[in-house]
């Protein structure tokens, strides 16, 4: 994989991480290919402080080329409200299929409740959703918990809540960072846009 991306002339990383621990166990070559990259835009604050401490870590010099982005999957989800007085268990293993997207997330959206045990599914149902809980993800091998809930709750909410149990959505804390989200994926078509204009 270092190889592979040591052969592009520009790298762009659009992603976040996830199980923190296992990434540590190999960190020496995680911090080699995350070196590689020219520019790297961030699902969540937490990856941020991450990736710095790990550079730190291993007095390395930290580039001035990582930015928090947020997750841009809040800007395909409707604002809007529930209008079903019930509640929706969303599993881990859900089906999801790609050509009927809309008609999923309109039907995670008619609901007063939900709980999720998928990322997106509860991004979903910050948009519409009086109450959510969420239950976390863990590696099999491991049993490393994705830490990927707790970023997104702590970018949202500012505060972590407890697996599996209820809390009201704060709609106004979820509308100023889909603002927030929106502004950033603005930058980044403006940086990309740059990136092929210099390259014609």
């Amino acid at each position: 994989f270092y190889q592979y991306l040591s052969k592009a002339n520009k790298l762009i990383g659009i992603f976040g991480f996830q199980y923190y621990e296992k990434l540590l166990e190999k960190e020496k070559l995680f911090i080699k290919c995350i070196d590689l990259f020219d520019k790297i835009f961030l699902r969540y604050n937490q990856d941020v402080k991450f990736l710095r401490k790990t550079y730190s870590r291993n007095k390395i010099e930290i580039k001035n080329n990582i930015i928090h982005l947020g997750d841009w999957l809040i800007l395909l989800f409707p604002n809007t409200l529930w209008f079903k007085d019930e509640k929706l268990n969303i599993l881990p293993k859900e089906p999801f299929i790609r050509n009927a997207m809309d008609l999923y997330i309109q039907d995670i959206q008619m609901y007063r409740i939900i709980h999720s045990s998928r990322l997106h599914t509860l991004l979903c149902a910050f948009c519409s959703a009086e109450k959510v809980s969420y239950e976390e993800q863990y590696e099999k091998e491991s049993g490393y918990k994705s830490g990927k809930f707790r970023g997104l709750l702590i970018d949202i909410f500012d505060k972590n809540f407890e697996e599996k149990e209820l809390f009201f959505v704060d709609r106004k804390n979820v509308n100023i960072y889909r603002k927030k989200v929106s502004d950033n994926f603005d930058e980044l078509k403006i940086y990309l846009k740059l990136l092929l204009e210099d390259k014609k």
